[in-house]
């Protein structure tokens, strides 16, 4: 086997994965939270034609983003359970190779 084919990963990493998808999640949030200030967004069309269909586009797009942050939550909370098991596993393989177990 060369170093090339060996990956090294640590509870802590794996813990450490799920926090940086919560905060994928909670940016994704902040980043569509509505301006304040300007009650109806045209997006610089001219007729109210054009600013319907684009908020139909965007509805589209609110529904994929609340959908993806809920996966990224739910995918932090497995990586981190994840990472508990990992290290539980990690020590229970170091006692037993001392021949404690």
């Amino acid at each position: 086997m060369s170093e090339y084919d060996k990956i090294s990963i640590s509870g802590e990493g794996i813990a450490a994965l799920g926090t940086r998808l919560a905060d994928i999640a909670d940016y994704l949030e902040v980043r569509a939270a509505p301006d304040s200030g300007w009650a109806i967004e045209t997006y610089g069309f001219a007729s109210h034609t054009g600013t319907g269909a684009l908020n139909e586009v965007l509805r589209d797009s609110e529904r994929e983003r609340k959908a993806v942050t809920t996966e990224l939550r739910r995918l932090r909370d497995l990586a981190n359970d994840a990472g508990g098991v990992f290290v539980r596993t990690e020590h229970l393989i170091d006692v037993r190779n001392r021949g404690a177990l």
